[in-house]
């Protein structure tokens, strides 16, 4: 009986499918981790050395973390960063990546409450040093507008959702993570 045969092409897909999965699983730690407004989870999206063009800041991701972070916590009273239409073209050990993001911001100033809403696009430059990574990241904005909105009703029946690790999505990793789910 013939052994396995051995075939690159296929093997080859199997790795850009790995990388793909692995790439978008960053990206979605990195809206999450806005979101959530956790630092560690942001910066898991990205490799140390990093660089990112993100609107007024331009630089290494190390000061983009702290920059964002006290943004959020300074004016931000409630995010969703939602992305689709994820393109990955993989070469080697480094993919080009375009992702289409949706990102709504909620400030109250001046005691009105407004809602920013932006559509855009991450430019990315992912690298596998060990795992995939943002090595480069350019913000492109599309379009964006800002209305004044009313007051929000809570809603009692409902969880709500926080901007920490108090939030349930902590709650829901952590059993899964331990094999309790």
């Amino acid at each position: 009986m013939p052994g396995p045969v051995h075939d690159p092409a296929a093997e080859q897909r199997v790795d850009e499918s790995r990388a793909e999965r692995e790439i978008t699983a960053a990206l979605y730690r990195y809206c999450n981790g806005v979101d959530r407004v956790d630092r560690e989870l942001i910066a898991s999206a990205y490799h140390a050395d990093a660089h990112d063009e993100h609107g007024v800041f331009d630089g290494p991701v190390t000061q983009f973390l702290d920059f964002a972070v006290t943004a959020l916590r300074e004016r931000v009273t409630a995010s969703s960063h939602q992305l689709s239409n994820i393109e990955i073209e993989v070469d080697g050990t480094s993919a080009a990546v375009q992702s289409y993001v949706l990102a709504t911001q909620v400030r109250d100033v001046d005691g009105r409450r407004i809602v920013e809403v932006l559509g855009g696009r991450y430019l990315d430059r992912f690298e596998q040093r060990g795992e995939w990574r943002i090595a480069r990241r350019r913000l492109v904005v599309d379009w964006s507008y800002q209305v004044e909105a009313a007051a929000i009703v809570a809603h009692s029946a409902y969880h709500a959702g926080c901007r920490d690790r108090d939030d349930a999505r902590y709650e829901l990793f952590r059993i899964t993570s331990a094999g309790q789910a």
